[in-house]
């Protein structure tokens, strides 16, 4: 971080603090996902193995990420992730069954909302790569 990418900070401490909530995160997270899902269905087909997947909001506390057929139908019978918000914490599920959690915590030192799964800080690129890389590259 250069000295003036760091007095920005400092001078935006109260927004970015403000931002550092379990809503925040998880929209972050979602979308970092969303990006994901749309790179990986861009890629070539032998590159996927053919496969097409769907990021969707179901509610504003939870988004689902599954298989879907040419037509953009869900495939049933692929297991499916979900990334999900409650009061503290995003839960993200794999088939139904708790992967992680992600706990937001305000960092004063960097003045930076760390990403925290089991008290190591994530960026969100690599919660989405957690969440959902192994259902994208066939190994769930």
């Amino acid at each position: 971080m250069t000295e003036q990418e760091r007095l920005e900070r400092q001078k935006k401490w109260v927004e970015l603090r403000a931002d550092c909530t379990v809503e925040g995160a998880f929209d972050q997270i979602v979308e970092a996902i969303e990006c994901d899902v749309v790179r990986f269905n861009e890629l070539p087909e032998k590159r996927c193995k053919g496969r097409r997947f769907k990021c969707s909001r179901e509610t504003q506390q939870r988004a689902y990420i599954a298989q879907v057929d040419e037509d953009g139908e869900l495939i049933k019978e692929n297991v499916s992730n979900h990334v999900e918000k409650n009061h503290f914490k995003i839960l993200v599920r794999h088939n139904g069954d708790l992967a992680f959690e992600v706990e937001p915590k305000w960092n004063e030192e960097t003045l930076a909302c760390d990403l925290k799964i089991g008290g190591n800080a994530y960026s969100v690129f690599q919660i989405s790569q957690k969440a959902i890389g192994d259902l994208l590259f066939g190994h769930v």
